[in-house]
């Protein structure tokens, strides 16, 4: 095999291990979690009443400082923690549950979790909290788009426009 020959296969070998493997680690790892906007979440929320829960599965000092106002916490680590069916909480059983994380790539390993060993009835929310804020920034409005400081009062949504060079 001649050089040129070395070089063309080690090119095709580069670009499958540096496109193709990360797309597929994505697509195994979150891309098949069944999902839903933050948008279509506030409206199962709004028309399911108590059959659907808003499940922020941030660490409980993040969850404190803000959350979705009628979000609940659940913290991911006792999710991943969970070796029984009977270990999870009564209150979210015979429910769906709206999880929802940082920026989404939690809560989907959460989903995964519940759905493929426990069969809960749970989607994730795309784009987590940060998704959350920004679509609660364009007018949607709602009770889901306000938000529930640690004091217990409802705040604005924490967002600011950023200049470019921040």
């Amino acid at each position: 095999m001649s050089a040129g020959m070395h070089r063309r296969a080690a090119l095709v070998i580069l670009v499958l291990v540096g496109g193709v493997v990360p797309l597929l680690h994505y697509w195994f790892s979150v891309g098949r979690v069944l999902s839903v906007t933050p948008m279509e979440a506030r409206q199962l929320l709004a028309s399911s009443g108590s059959e659907t829960l808003l499940i922020d599965i941030r660490e409980p000092d993040k969850f404190k400082k803000f959350h979705p106002e009628s979000a609940e916490n659940w913290p991911r680590k006792d999710i991943h923690a969970i070796d029984s069916a009977d270990e999870i909480p009564e209150r979210f059983l015979e429910k769906t549950l709206l999880l929802v994380c940082d920026g989404g790539v939690h809560s989907a390993s959460a989903t995964m979790k519940l759905r493929d060993q426990f069969n809960v009835e749970a989607l994730h929310v795309d784009g987590g909290i940060q998704a959350w804020i920004a679509s609660s920034n364009n007018g949607s409005g709602g009770m889901e788009a306000s938000f529930r400081a640690g004091s217990g009062e409802i705040v604005p949504v924490p967002y600011k426009d950023s200049p470019w060079y921040e």
